[in-house]
């Protein structure tokens, strides 16, 4: 499921290299959002002398933080490759089927010793993330709105969102103050109209009740 992305032109975003220079890194892409169960790849270049050492982790909705390994569902590969009188290191973070509880902000680290004994890390974060609501992944009974690694849910005019967060209920207008009817109100779903007794007709508020003058 690799796929090629253009390395020549990020390489050209750098400057050239000294004899010892900590790490200084480009990904691509900086943020995307993603098909469910579609593959991802995302590639971190890395100029640094010497040739730095890269790492991922991802940064997950709740906060918590995991360094990403080779598994039946990431593969990570990492090789060097020269451009005019410089070498990069490359690494691909690549999902095969990436889905929506994959969703967060991912990290590139590359780290040499190029400060004597200390390791000198720069890190590089980006974010994928799956539109649930268009891609109709969502549970809402309505309205769905796409948020950062999730969605929330939300109700048409005349319903309240229930406590699942999920579910719209219809709101009884005619339970809070008869609705503003002046003699009945018929509850509907997502909303209400007024009725009269006989004898009177409703106004142009479609809430008053006036006298019909039988006598005209």
């Amino acid at each position: 499921c690799y796929s090629h992305l253009n390395l020549c032109a990020l390489i050209n975003l750098f400057s050239s290299t000294a004899t010892l220079e900590a790490p200084a890194i480009i990904i691509y892409p900086n943020s995307a959002i993603v098909t469910n169960g579609y593959s991802v790849v995302v590639a971190c270049v890395v100029d640094g002398t010497p040739s730095p050492n890269i790492t991922w982790s991802m940064t997950a909705q709740n906060g918590s933080v995991a360094t990403l390994q080779m598994s039946t569902t990431i593969s990570i590969r990492q090789n060097t490759t020269t451009y005019g009188n410089d070498i990069y290191t490359v690494s691909y973070l690549t999902y095969c089927s990436f889905w929506a509880n994959n969703s967060g902000n991912y990290t590139c680290s590359g780290s040499n010793g190029v400060n004597g004994t200390s390791l000198t890390v720069t890190s590089a974060g980006f974010v994928l993330d799956v539109d649930e609501c268009a891609q109709n992944l969502d549970t809402c009974s309505q309205l769905c709105y796409d948020t950062s690694y999730s969605y929330t849910c939300s109700c048409y005019t005349g319903y309240t969102l229930s406590t699942d967060g999920i579910t719209c209920i219809d709101i009884n207008e005619c339970s809070m103050a008869n609705g503003g009817c002046s003699q009945f109100c018929v509850n509907t779903n997502g909303s209400f109209y007024c009725q009269c007794n006989t004898g009177y007709q409703l106004s142009a508020d479609n809430k008053t009740c006036n006298d019909v003058n039988e006598c005209l």
